[in-house]
């Protein structure tokens, strides 16, 4: 999985889309950060949280630099 959504993060890059409210040059292109989670469904476990946990590695991925994907296999019990 991570591998496809790398391809799709750098599909975006490579769209070389500009950033049109940078002052700072013409050259700032669009770029994406990804957060996924996988886990093995149980029946305790709710939607909300393999969201929770897939929005805990967006901060990852953004606080590591951002144009990144994190992705991490969870264990939910709840």
């Amino acid at each position: 999985m991570h591998r496809a959504l790398d391809r799709l993060r750098a599909g975006v890059e490579d769209l070389h889309i500009a950033h049109g409210a940078s002052d700072a040059s013409d050259w700032i292109s669009i770029s994406i950060s990804i957060g996924a989670a996988l886990c093995q469904p149980t029946l305790q476990m709710t939607p909300e949280s393999l969201i929770e946990a897939a929005d805990r590695q967006l901060y990852v991925a953004k606080a590591g630099g951002r144009n990144r994907v994190c992705v991490t296999e969870v264990a939910l019990d709840h």
